[in-house]
């Protein structure tokens, strides 16, 4: 699996943290418009064109557009078309929530429960869509649960009052993060493997993810949604970070020595 198309990590990147940040967002005002019903329409505003825009930027480097429907063809067997079976169903979900809210419609909280639930849910299929046995930087459970761990952190900034509520969220995240950067360190020096060039970087972004968190916890003690902000950068970093780092496998031959290295190693 070579990827050596910038294009395709930018709308990739976008398109992921687009729908991370929205459904971490969703959740947190889930839980805040169930418990309270204290929320400012400009929130669910911002989310559902968050959404919107995280479409748009996968949809524009399809070859054939018009037959990006198959994708859902995979729904039974592939992560890739569970996400964006329930993607659809998330965007659809957050305009309608929209409309619902913004009209008054009775027993809209239980839209906003359903919705909930599907970002959540949704949370977890993104995680899922790149554990991939051919690229063993991303075959790791770090990568399965950090999609939901940032999202519920993002969630809980913007639900709970309590900053302390935020530090178990915060060294979940953190240690996700120090996870894959030891992972970086170690399976660039395994010469059978093409790494990128600018490794350094990528390990300069994970470490620069868990300051910019801290900071954000640091800014909760001030205002507890205060900590929403370098939360939203921490996952624009890891979005950009984790594409960047896809192992460029080498020959074919190499490839099953490759696998099981991998599974010796990490799993």
């Amino acid at each position: 699996m070579k990827r050596d198309s910038f294009a395709d990590d930018l709308f990739l990147s976008v398109f992921s943290f687009c729908l991370i940040a929205a459904a971490g967002c969703l959740a947190g005002l889930c839980i805040r418009y169930v418990s309270s019903q204290d929320i400012a329409l400009s929130w669910l505003y911002g989310v559902a064109l968050l959404s919107t825009l995280g479409f748009l930027f996968p949809f524009l480097h399809l070859g054939r557009k018009m037959r990006s429907v198959g994708a859902l063809k995979g729904l039974s067997s592939s992560w890739l078309s569970r996400e964006i079976g329930i993607g659809s169903l998330f965007l659809v979900g957050c305009w309608a929530l929209v409309w619902c809210t913004e009209h008054h419609i009775q027993h809209v909280k239980w839209i906003w429960i359903c919705q909930g639930i599907l970002a959540v849910a949704l949370l977890w299929v993104i995680g899922m869509v790149y554990h991939l046995v051919a690229q063993p930087m991303w075959f790791h459970g770090s990568q399965i649960y950090h999609p939901l761990v940032v999202g519920l952190f993002l969630a809980a900034a913007i639900c709970f009052h309590e900053v302390l509520l935020l530090i178990p969220f915060w060294i979940a995240d953190s240690g996700f993060a120090l996870i894959r950067l030891k992972r970086i360190m170690q399976f660039r020096l395994d010469k059978a493997r093409v790494f990128p060039d600018l490794y350094f970087l990528f390990e300069g972004a994970f470490i620069l993810r868990v300051l910019v968190g801290l900071l954000g916890l640091g800014l909760a003690f001030q205002e507890v949604y205060y900590a929403a902000g370098p939360i939203v950068f921490c996952i624009l970093l890891d979005r950009f970070s984790f594409y960047g780092t896809a192992v460029q496998i080498g020959p074919s031959e190499q490839f099953e020595s490759l696998r099981q290295k991998a599974f010796a190693k990490w799993i």
